[in-house]
């Protein structure tokens, strides 16, 4: 296991601009989103202190900003 990772998120035309405001202003989630290379990735911290359900509600958040 790891404590932090760097997620790919899928191609899109629009990119992510903007996503990591909106997951801090609509769910109060503090997350970084990166542009590298021309992709987009969200780098997720698994230590400790985050819990499988705080996974979750970011999924669930992430899934919501993007439909």
């Amino acid at each position: 296991y790891v404590s932090m990772a760097h997620v790919p998120l899928p191609p899109n035309d629009v990119g992510y601009e903007g996503l990591q405001m909106r997951l801090w202003q609509n769910y109060g989630i503090e997350i970084p989103i990166i542009e590298f290379d021309n992709r987009w990735f969200i780098r997720v911290s698994n230590h400790l202190y985050n819990s499988i359900a705080q996974i979750d509600y970011l999924l669930e958040s992430l899934q919501t900003c993007l439909m």
